[in-house]
């Protein structure tokens, strides 16, 4: 009931962002955010710190750490739910994210450092990789006991994500607001996804245990 609370919460507020960035009520906040990444791009080794946590979202880093996601999943749990749930997600959340884009149709900022395709909200750095990091950890962290260590994951998922929104505006990829429609999208898609995972989990695990064999 929680989880779900989260997303309609998550939801309305990307509704309401998507209403207001065609405003001028929106414009002062990611006019201010430019200027931030106009004074961050003077320092040479900060751009190129945010290049590179930046690239650790792109598409070919996403496609290479699903990669490893996959086995390294595959190894601890010796299932194919959980690689095939966290395959699933980042393709359909990146194909969902393309049609959000032409849907909203918001052309990106002026003067990107790399070219850049197709529209500008949401950023799919930041939604597919919420919903990429947020699953591979909730996976991960269901085979630790630590209390502590599975705060210190959650904790450095959400760094980096923040690190990554960063990334998208001091590149003049995205307005900030991009990134924040991103992160709302992409936390009600997670959150989604955890929900049908428990499900399938507890569905096979009721299966298995009807048969008399061991629970995923």
């Amino acid at each position: 009931m929680k989880k779900i609370s989260i997303m309609g919460g998550c939801l309305l507020a990307a509704l309401i962002l998507y209403g207001l960035i065609r405003t001028a009520f929106i414009k002062p906040a990611d006019d201010g955010a430019s200027q931030f990444a106009q004074y961050i791009q003077q320092s040479e080794g900060i751009l190129a710190f945010f290049e590179g946590i930046g690239y650790l979202a792109s598409k070919p880093g996403i496609i290479s750490l699903l990669a490893i996601a996959i086995v390294v999943l595959s190894l601890l749990f010796r299932h194919y739910l959980q690689p095939l749930m966290i395959g699933l997600a980042v393709y359909l959340g990146d194909v969902l994210n393309k049609f959000l884009k032409s849907v909203t149709a918001r052309e990106r900022p002026p003067e990107p450092l790399h070219l850049e395709e197709g529209f500008s909200f949401p950023s799919g750095h930041a939604m597919v990789g919420v919903i990429f990091y947020g699953l591979f950890a909730y996976m991960i962290i269901e085979k630790i006991n630590s209390p502590a260590l599975k705060k210190g994951i959650w904790a450095a998922v959400v760094l980096l994500m923040a690190f990554i929104g960063i990334s998208r505006v001091i590149t003049n990829s995205h307005y900030a607001t991009d990134v924040i429609g991103g992160y709302f999208i992409g936390l009600v898609f997670l959150l989604g996804t955890i929900l049908i995972y428990e499900w399938a989990k507890n569905l096979l695990a009721a299966a298995k245990k009807k048969k008399g064999g061991v629970s995923v």
